[in-house]
Formats: C-alpha cells, sequence, structure tokens
C-alpha cells in the first residue's frame, strides 16, 4: 500500500514505461510494462494509480532461482512459525459476563498445542498464517455458574464442567489432541455465588 493516502498531482509521474531490467515485482518477477512512480520513491504497476490494479514494484535485480526459492522459504518460516503463548488473564468484564473466547493453534504435523491471543487467531482467519499449515480453533469457555447439572422447572441447566467439557469434545474435531492442553473443565473457574456477609455491626449504614 501506498506511504500516503493522497498525493498532489506535482508528487506523480504517470504514464511510464519499462522494456524490462529496471523494475520487478517483490517476489522477484521482472516486470514489463507501464507504470507510475512517485516524489517518495514508490513505483506501482498501471499508468496511474489502481487500488485494485496497482502492485508494488521494487528496482530490478537479477536473482539467481534456487536462492529465490530459499529466500521465500525461510521468510515463510520466520513468518508463520514464531507464536508466543498466551496466557489467560481474566477482567472484571469477563467476570461478569461469565465466559470468555480462548484460541489454539497447532502446525498440522506436530503435536504441539499453543494457546494464542484474539490478534494472533485473526491473523490465522486472514491467512496471513498459513491455514494449509497450521490449524486454529476459537473455543467459549464457561468461567462462572453452577459445577452441578441441574433442572429448575423442568429445564435442565448444565454445568460449567458439562459446557467445557463439550466444547473441549467440539475442538477435538479439529484439533485431536487439545484435550492435552485443556485437562481441566473447571479451569479459570470463578465463583460468584459468594455472598457478602450481613453487617451486624451496622457499620455500612
Amino acid at each position: 500500500m501506498r506511504q500516503k493516502p493522497y498525493y498532489t498531482v506535482d508528487e506523480i509521474t504517470n504514464n511510464l514505461y519499462t522494456t524490462g531490467s529496471e523494475w520487478m515485482y517483490e517476489s522477484g518477477v521482472e516486470y514489463i510494462g507501464l507504470y507510475h512512480r512517485y516524489s517518495t520513491g514508490e513505483t506501482y504497476t498501471q499508468p496511474v494509480w489502481s487500488y485494485s490494479n496497482s502492485v508494488k514494484l521494487i528496482k530490478y535485480e537479477a536473482i539467481d532461482p534456487n536462492s529465490a526459492i530459499y529466500k521465500k522459504l525461510k521468510s515463510i518460516r520466520t513468518a508463520y512459525e514464531n507464536f508466543v503463548p498466551y496466557t489467560v488473564k481474566l477482567t472484571p468484564y469477563d467476570i461478569n459476563n461469565g465466559f470468555i473466547s480462548r484460541f489454539f493453534i497447532q502446525k498440522i504435523n506436530e503435536s504441539t498445542v499453543i494457546e494464542i491471543d484474539s490478534e494472533t487467531f485473526n491473523k490465522w482467519q486472514s491467512k496471513e498464517i498459513d491455514p494449509n499449515i497450521y490449524v486454529a480453533v476459537q473455543i467459549i469457555w464457561r468461567i462462572s455458574g453452577t459445577v452441578i447439572d441441574e433442572t429448575q422447572d423442568s429445564v435442565y441447566m448444565p454445568s460449567v464442567i458439562t459446557i467445557n467439557t463439550n466444547a473441549i469434545r467440539i475442538a477435538k474435531e479439529t484439533i485431536r489432541n487439545i484435550d492435552t492442553i485443556l485437562t481441566n473443565p473447571l479451569e479459570l473457574y470463578v465463583d460468584t455465588t459468594v455472598e457478602k456477609p450481613k453487617d451486624i455491626n451496622g457499620l455500612d449504614s
């Protein structure tokens, strides 16, 4: 994307043409055709700027094909494998809601399951993290409520244990060994049923 959202006419040189050995795509493929340049040094395909069609160009450099492939694979490995494990920290908002969203990711040829934050999960969804190499899943995790299944007025009310156990079971359809990291359905449980003791000394009045 261009460095600035708007350029004056004096900052743009349109309708330029290269016959080769001058510009190339960032992938290393040589570019031949119409292009335009900006006073910032940016160069893009198309005779004038097109949001949907213009592609950034860089100075042409003869690159050995094997070297280009190696650099591409190396950059992919760096971009896709460095995940920082995330530790959940409950907020008063979470406790009030009674549940949180949790996110987990796994490389398809490895057994390690990593808990990640929502930002990393969003990158996976938008394919900034390769979905062909990694699988990820979101879980709605209960953190408060009854720990025993109950029935009130003929209405079944599942416990936190039941809800989270079912969430793990569904998540296993995506990450089969996620239960190796989610071993306790009462993890992060907060008992919100504790009542404030009565003020027998009248200090609250």
